[in-house]
């Protein structure tokens, strides 16, 4: 199966295999490592927001403050995804998108 990046709306991290949460489609998954397909997919159109999450900058509808400066990522579909501080610098992705 042949995917586009615009069909991926979020990618989670399950062990050595990865979900991809498509726009269209049912949840597919892959035998390979977030870190991997990360590099594949390439830092323009995506943003790490955890250690095991990975989205589609077009896909984040807002940034929702939580406690203690924490964030909270919701995307288009409503999905809530949390932004760790490790990643927090992503915050100027989003914004500049």
């Amino acid at each position: 199966m042949f995917l586009r990046p615009e069909d991926i709306v979020w990618v989670e991290a399950a062990d050595n295999y990865v979900l991809l949460h498509l726009v269209d489609a049912p949840r597919l998954i892959l035998r390979e490592t977030l870190s991997a397909l990360e590099e594949r997919l390439g830092a323009k159109e995506f943003a790490r927001v955890n250690r095991s999450a990975l989205v589609r900058l077009e896909q984040v509808k807002e940034l929702q403050p939580t406690f203690h400066g924490d964030y909270t990522v919701v995307l288009r579909d409503g999905t809530r995804i949390p932004l760790s501080r490790s990643y927090r610098g992503q915050l100027e992705r989003f914004a500049a998108e």
